[in-house]
């Protein structure tokens, strides 16, 4: 399958249909194939031509007219490997992503009194979980921070009323022993788009490492209360019992 350069271009017409505006128009109409490997033929002939010119200027021998007629296949290998790049390029990155840090639309901010985004996280074994699906609960949402403390601290004061679930970067967490009869899950923030949505939800606070944010959600699916960093389960513990209504 071959593209004719001229006929279409984004939408817009040529100014020339026979070919490329500019052009010598002894060279005809230019087809470029969509494979650049179909010019294999043109490339080998151009080698050619190029090597015994070559050897005519060391010889001090006048190379001629032949140049002139490289031209033509020069062009077109240029252009074919333009087309292949650029066709690349488009395959590799369709769209890309936009607005660095804002969420897919998918993963909107976490705001409070609003439900939790809609997305689906996977436990180690690789059983998913419905984010909206989980209430009450205390969202842990770690970065880069082990936070055993943390999480046993809001696995008792949780207890068997709340669940309390404990979201990893890129793998899920590790959890410390826990107390009897707590309901903890540890999951896998696939793609990092909770991340994300906590982060579009805290305009004015600064998330750092070695933290998380605790997310209070109660028993309907509304957050209810964030805490943006915290390492220390004192800071929201109090509030917890009462999402379970």
């Amino acid at each position: 399958m071959s593209g004719q350069l001229g006929d279409d271009d984004g939408g817009r017409r040529s100014p020339d249909p026979d070919g490329l505006p500019g052009l010598p128009p002894e060279w005809g109409r230019i087809v470029i194939p969509d494979d650049a490997a179909e010019l294999d033929h043109e490339a080998a002939k151009v080698r050619r031509e190029l090597r015994r010119e070559a050897l005519l200027h060391r010889h001090g021998l006048r190379p001629g007219r032949r140049m002139h007629h490289l031209m033509l296949p020069l062009v077109l290998l240029t252009m074919a490997v333009l087309v292949a790049t650029t066709s690349l390029f488009a395959a590799l990155f369709p769209q890309g992503r936009r607005g660095g840090g804002t969420p897919s639309s998918k993963a909107t901010a976490v705001q409070t009194g609003a439900p939790l985004p809609d997305l689906t996280l996977a436990t180690a074994a690789g059983r998913s979980v419905a984010l909206r699906g989980v209430h009450p609960a205390v969202v842990l949402v770690l970065r880069h921070c082990a936070c055993r403390s943390l999480i046993d601290g809001t696995a008792k004061a949780a207890g068997s009323q709340v669940r309390v679930l404990v979201v990893g970067a890129t793998a899920p967490p590790t959890l410390p022993a826990l107390p009897a009869g707590s309901r903890v899950t540890a999951v896998r923030d696939h793609g990092g788009e909770l991340t994300e949505a906590v982060a579009a939800g805290q305009h004015r606070t600064k998330l750092t490492d070695r933290t998380a944010t605790a997310l209070l959600v109660d028993q309907h699916g509304a957050v209810i209360a964030t805490v943006a960093t915290t390492v220390d389960p004192t800071d929201f513990a109090e509030r917890v019992p009462a999402l379970a209504g």
